[in-house]
């Protein structure tokens, strides 16, 4: 089966099936209900460089260079199948952050608030994967987000 999708994604189809399997779902049930799965599932994020990016040839040096000076951060989603970039913020990353959190979940009744992924920003920091219930996400998501990313410097990245 193909998830269209990367890493986060693909590993929220994983979690998914485990639940499934360990509720007592047969296997040809489990992977009906995945293909529907994988149609709605939504992996966006931001970056706050775009060193990565040019070292991996999805964009050029300079590019990645002014993008950095000028303070721009690029917001990305994978899109039927393919990682585009589907907006701009600039600042600080907090600030960023939060734009882009108040922006996903704006008129979004459909997010499955069950399960929050957040990640450290910071590749050197220790990764403290968290995966969050939807207690602590809460009718008030966006700002519970953003100060979990405030407090501890994480990224939300949230699937529908």
């Amino acid at each position: 089966m193909d998830s269209e999708n990367i890493c986060t994604g693909q590993g929220y189809l994983v979690l998914q099936a485990a639940k499934w399997a360990a509720d007592g779902l047969p296997p040809k049930n489990i992977s009906m209900r995945l293909q529907g799965l994988a149609k709605r599932v939504e992996l966006s994020f931001v970056l706050n460089q775009l060193d990565y990016m040019a070292k991996s040839g999805r964009c050029s040096g300079v590019l990645a260079f002014g993008a950095n000076i000028l303070g721009i951060k690029p917001s990305l989603a994978v899109i039927d199948g393919e990682l585009k970039v589907v907006r701009k913020y600039r600042g600080s990353l907090p600030i960023c952050v939060g734009k882009y959190i108040t922006d996903q979940l704006a008129n979004r009744e459909d997010i499955d608030r069950s399960m929050v992924f957040i990640f450290p920003q910071d590749r050197g920091s220790p990764w403290k994967n968290r995966t969050g219930t939807g207690g602590s996400f809460g009718a008030d998501g966006a700002q519970n987000i953003r100060r979990a990313f405030q407090r501890d410097g994480h990224v939300a990245v949230l699937f529908s």
